[in-house]
């Protein structure tokens, strides 16, 4: 039982220290002069963003990458003008 409980305490103080060494290689990671935080902070406002879905060939993207036209998104223009090439001559 005690020999339980030391490898439990011992699986805890790695998992910590490999924490604390990933949490202090990180704070080193920026190369360019920008602050993490600054970085974060543009992370959070990308991810705050609603998705939408390409009318065209159906994938996901955020709302700001997107095109808008007809009431419909697009990943691109070129699925745009073919989204709208083919919904004209389907009416």
């Amino acid at each position: 039982m005690l020999g339980i409980i030391r490898l439990i305490i011992l699986l805890a103080l790695g998992w910590l220290a490999y924490r604390y060494i990933r949490r202090f290689l990180a704070l080193d990671k920026p190369a360019d002069g920008s602050s993490e935080q600054s970085n974060s902070g543009s992370d959070r406002q990308q991810q705050s963003l609603p998705m939408q879905r390409c009318a065209q060939c159906q994938i996901h993207l955020p709302e700001g990458e997107s095109t808008r036209s007809s009431g419909h998104y697009f990943c691109s223009e070129a699925h745009r003008d073919a989204w709208l090439e083919n919904n004209a001559k389907d009416h």
